[in-house]
């Protein structure tokens, strides 16, 4: 017994922006990492589909080993995306 699952929608899905089996791709945590260490922030993002979404908006993120502090202002899910290499981001 096979379950068609492609016409279903998600509350925060357009039908015309993502299939149910495009979401399910996408719901591979990505990882924020310190681009002058290489350490970890200890911070995951899972997308959800929506390429306009600005993500983490206003929130500080402090590496506890070179004491770097930044501030996600106009990060969409678009960049972010483009910007990770395996599941990685380095900002």
């Amino acid at each position: 017994m096979e379950i068609d699952l492609r016409g279903i929608a998600f509350p925060f899905l357009y039908k015309d922006e993502c299939s149910y089996l495009e979401v399910l791709e996408l719901q591979e945590a990505i990882g924020f990492y310190c681009k002058v260490c290489r350490k970890s922030f200890k911070v995951e993002y899972i997308p959800t589909g929506n390429g306009d979404t600005l993500i983490m908006e206003n929130i500080s993120l402090k590496c506890h080993y070179c004491k770097r502090v930044l501030r996600l202002k106009k990060y969409t899910e678009k960049i972010l995306l483009a910007n990770s290499v395996n599941n990685r981001v380095y900002i």
